[in-house]
């Protein structure tokens, strides 16, 4: 699984736009005496803190990435501040969806996107798809690997016009 990341100040090149992870203004946050690296680019200190999306959904004591170095090209370009992990989890690494719902924040360890949003932006909804979005049925397919969300494609189609007809495996990222 990869780890939930965010960046440290230090992390950033001077006059960074990004949003960063400030530990001396958290009252919950501890530090792990455990080192961490994705396979981005990115490496830090492992860290436990409190953990909030939004009002309503909590967890206390998240284990997470604190990033110190992001060697990430582009990266101060980039539109995100962070990682938020969605993969299994390692021995190393907790899952996220994992955390949520032993924390009684989620019913299922499941995910979904909604990219229809109005407005032309996508949604992310944790514990399984949102009910208000309804609008269709969904097709459940086994992973090809548990290392990454990838499943086996047959076959793309665009409307009634197949665009892709040779087998193979499709990795899915947001």
């Amino acid at each position: 699984g990869k780890p939930t990341w965010l960046p440290g100040e230090a992390a950033l090149a001077a006059g960074s736009q990004h949003t960063f992870f400030a530990p001396e203004v958290s009252t919950t946050h501890r530090v792990i005496n455990r080192n961490f690296v994705d396979d981005y680019g990115v490496s830090g200190r492992m860290a436990r803190d409190a953990l909030s999306f939004g009002p309503s959904m909590r967890i206390d004591g998240f284990d997470f990435g604190y990033a110190t170095n992001i060697s990430i090209q582009g990266y101060q370009n980039k539109k995100y501040d962070g990682i938020v992990g969605l993969g299994f989890g390692t021995s190393a690494v907790p899952p996220l969806l994992q955390a949520l719902q032993d924390a009684g924040q989620i019913e299922e360890p499941a995910f979904a996107f909604d990219f229809r949003h109005p407005g032309g932006f996508s949604e992310l909804t944790l514990g399984g798809p949102s009910p208000e979005r309804g609008g269709g049925r969904f097709a459940y397919v086994d992973l090809v690997s548990s290392s990454w969300w990838s499943v086996r494609l047959d076959a793309v189609w665009l409307g009634d016009e197949v665009c892709i007809t040779r087998a193979g495996t499709a990795s899915f990222s947001s």
